[in-house]
């Protein structure tokens, strides 16, 4: 089977670090948590925040709001996906 060539994401790979602005990127320049929080307190916070998994199908309160916003009080037909 024979694919042609994407001819944006070729683009993207031969010029994406010789212009001055990149109107093709969908990502973000690279970022230090420095840059992100600034203060050494909110990033001493953030070092000790436990991470976890989110709740795979959406948070009750969330679910419960679409289901209100929708008519309906069953949140437990309501899925939130990522």
């Amino acid at each position: 089977m024979k694919i042609d060539r994407f001819q944006m994401e070729r683009a993207q790979c031969l010029f994406e670090n010789e212009v001055r602005f990149n109107l093709t990127e969908s990502g973000v320049s690279p970022l230090s948590l420095g840059d992100l929080v600034p203060g050494k307190r909110q990033r001493d916070d953030l070092d000790n925040l436990p991470l976890g998994y989110p709740h795979s199908t959406g948070r009750d309160s969330l679910r419960r709001n679409i289901a209100r916003f929708y008519g309906s009080s069953d949140f437990k037909n309501v899925l939130v996906g990522g």
